[in-house]
């Protein structure tokens, strides 16, 4: 331990579950702010590289489910909104300003399904793409965890940073919550 350099603010949460602790380095990196090369994952025992070629398929399996969640709402929500507003769109343009005189009801129809396929489109890369965490942390806790529980650590060269880690970690009900300064002695409990 006195060969470890820490950084002069740093902040540890326990969860018992990787679900938890999936869900707290998204809450770091959406709503605290945190840099992803600032959050580690730690105390996780079975972390790391995959042993064998099943095991990082299944690894990847449930990385690939959790994006293919997301895109899917994403693919239904965009679909609707693009649906409702290329049903605007046509019938604004075949009934209110009456561009087009034949076809009424089938150029509406179009423009709704026109509009739904955009949509589902643009809802399958906003879900897909913008909502994942850049940690690598967050990856590996898609990763077997045999025993113990898993932790997550925030080490940052601004108070600042502490600050909104702790208040963003306080949000996702951790087991325990703590910080340590420079020395890796813990300072204060939260």
């Amino acid at each position: 331990m006195a060969d470890t350099k820490y950084a002069p603010y740093n902040v540890l949460a326990t969860y018992r579950s990787a679900d938890d602790a999936r869900a707290a380095i998204t809450a770091l990196e959406r709503n605290g702010g945190v840099e992803a090369g600032d959050i580690e994952l730690l105390g996780a025992d079975g972390v790391g590289a995959a042993r064998t070629n099943e095991a990082q398929r299944e690894i990847d399996l449930a990385q690939t489910g959790a994006i293919a969640k997301r895109s899917g709402i994403g693919i239904v929500t965009g679909a609707l909104i693009g649906g409702l507003l290329g049903l605007l769109g046509g019938w604004l343009v075949f009934e209110v300003f009456d561009l087009v005189d034949d076809m009424t009801t089938a150029g509406i129809a179009g423009a709704a399904i026109a509009g739904a396929a955009a949509g589902a489109l643009l809802g399958l890369f906003y879900g897909g793409a913008t909502g994942l965490p850049v940690s690598d942390a967050w990856g590996e806790t898609f990763e077997a965890v045999k025993s113990g529980s898993t932790c997550i650590a925030v080490h940052t060269h601004e108070e600042s940073s502490a600050e909104a880690a702790l208040e963003a970690l306080r949000k996702t009900s951790p087991a325990k919550l703590g910080r340590f300064g420079s020395d890796g002695r813990l300072h204060e409990v939260a």
